[in-house]
């Protein structure tokens, strides 16, 4: 009579290889939201100053006009 037995280690790898993709994933959408943080912050810091520009507004202090809260 035969007996079955788990495959332990291939079923392991495969868990450890789930949570890989798991934890890469989590890191890629990570970075990508910092570079449309940086993307986005970049571009309404150049709109700023075109309007400052337009304006007349020689010492306009972008750094007065917004307070940009980093997640800790």
């Amino acid at each position: 009579m035969y007996t079955i037995q788990p495959n332990y280690d291939g079923m392991l790898a495969a868990y450890l290889d789930e949570i890989s993709a798991a934890q890469d994933e989590e890191s890629r959408q990570e970075a990508e939201a910092l570079r449309l943080e940086k993307e986005y912050r970049s571009a309404i810091i150049r709109e700023w100053a075109e309007v400052s520009i337009r304006d007349g507004e020689e010492n306009y202090d972008l750094n007065d006009q917004a307070t940009w809260e980093m997640a800790a």
